[in-house]
């Protein structure tokens, strides 16, 4: 049953939300304390500096965690509302660095930057068959299964592609059987649960834990989740990125096109070491070290050419007026590269199996985004500059041409709206979705209301 928060359970999750805030500051506080009260610090090492860099923002990654599961909800679900998601994290940053610049010489910046959107499904109670709960989603960022003592087993089938994963639980003797290959897991008779996240699947009871590989995260996955518990006792969580279907029994607790694998930013800054991060709350988390000086330093003449690599930096107030001078520099991003910040260029901008995280802007010839690319902001051409975006890519914000340059979409998901006229629309090609819609059910938005 797919329910709503009451005015008063939104008033509740403020106060937790405002709790969890400062009991999480006082701990992330306690570890820099003591890793700035050392004797030796101004001696240590570059290597221990970073350690100790890494000690904080691991601690920090912690508390995102911690927050987001209470962000929405006093049980701790793994989801939240994006406006709830700025607030809370708003208020973190913002009592965080307090603490921090009170009695250190350090800056610590937290930014929520995007998040894939989906479903979340939970219920006190195992279904007994009836079909998947989850079907067809691009990921499984978070699955809990338990199964309370009991003689009858419980079934989780993961199907991914052409592969099936069934885990089954049962007080005689656990085991994943992932595509005919077992694994025995002997983890006592007493409570056992299944869990997996970044596509590892784990059995855990009280006398020990077994693990195994289930997928490749961010290989794309076509993922179904049955569970078939055969009346045991015990409860299940769930939660999908862009599921086509989510079971919505009667007894369930079900929420939709909410927030459930959260992408955040952090920096920590001392005299002795810089340290940015973008980690995914559900993924492998990725060290960001390039800055704006490395950026300025690697433009070739005015351009920008990323292949693999990652950077934090604005194009369009952090660097230097006198080398980036925004006319006329191309940017091209390719070999799965990173960009957090936005674009702003008078140069051609090409993003091939690249991720930016902010907006794009052009005054050229072409924006050209293709290979499985993903742009977490807006996309907005200026008059007489083209967009082609195609090859799997997703925007998770809107599509914009300005007028007298067309906009072609080819096997593309855009999840904000698309504002051209229709004369400068190439039309709708194979597998084009905006705004939930099949490109030829959608109606185009007149780029005068972007």
């Amino acid at each position: 049953m797919t329910q709503q928060p009451t005015r008063g359970e939104r008033g509740q999750l403020v106060l937790i939300a405002a709790i969890l805030v400062a009991t999480t500051i006082v701990g992330a506080v306690v570890l820099l304390n003591a890793v700035h009260s050392s004797p030796d610090v101004k001696a240590q090492t570059d290597a221990q500096s970073l350690a100790d860099a890494e000690k904080v923002t691991n601690q920090i990654q912690t508390n995102l965690r911690e927050l987001f599961f209470a962000t929405t909800s006093s049980e701790k679900r793994a989801y939240a509302n994006e406006t709830d998601i700025y607030g809370t994290i708003g208020s973190y940053e913002e009592r965080f660095s307090r603490f921090v610049s009170q009695d250190t010489a350090s800056v610590v910046s937290v930014q929520y930057e995007d998040g894939k959107s989906g479903a979340y499904v939970e219920d006190d109670s195992l279904p007994t068959s009836g079909g998947p709960v989850i079907e067809d989603a691009a990921e499984l960022p978070y699955l809990t299964v338990r199964a309370e003592s009991s003689a009858q087993s419980v079934e989780i089938e993961i199907t991914s592609g052409s592969e099936t994963t069934v885990a089954e639980l049962d007080g005689d003797g656990s085991e994943i059987d992932s595509g005919g290959e077992v694994t025995d897991c002997t983890v006592g008779d007493g409570t056992v649960q299944f869990s997996m996240e970044r596509g590892i699947g784990r059995i855990s009871g009280e006398d020990g834990v077994c693990t195994v590989q289930i997928y490749e995260q961010g290989e794309p996955n076509s993922i179904d989740v049955a569970i078939d518990a055969s009346g045991a006792d015990g409860n299940f969580a769930v939660s999908a990125v862009d599921p086509t279907s989510v079971r919505d029994d009667s007894s369930f607790f079900v929420r939709k096109d909410v927030i459930v694998n959260p992408t955040f930013s952090i920096e920590y800054i001392n005299p002795d070491v810089s340290l940015s991060t973008v980690s995914p709350m559900f993924g492998r988390g990725e060290l960001i070290g390039n800055g704006c000086d490395w950026v300025e330093d690697e433009m070739s003449g005015s351009d920008l050419d990323m292949t693999g690599q990652t950077a934090k930096c604005d194009f369009t107030d952090q660097i230097d007026e006198s080398i980036k001078k925004i006319g006329n520099n191309d940017i091209d991003l390719s070999g799965n590269s990173r960009l957090v910040g936005e674009i702003d260029t008078d140069g051609d901008v090409n993003i091939d199996n690249s991720t930016v995280i902010g907006d794009i802007r052009s005054d050229s010839d072409d924006i050209t985004i293709t290979n499985n690319a993903r742009i977490d902001g807006d996309i907005v051409a200026a008059k007489n500059t083209n967009i082609d975006i195609d090859g799997g890519t997703v925007v998770t914000g809107d599509v914009v041409g300005k007028g007298d340059g067309s906009v072609s979409l080819d096997h593309v998901t855009v999840k904000g709206d698309v504002y051209v006229e229709s004369d400068d629309f190439g039309g709708c090609n194979s597998n084009v979705v905006i705004n939930g819609q099949d490109c030829g059910d959608y109606t185009l938005k007149n780029p005068d209301n972007y």
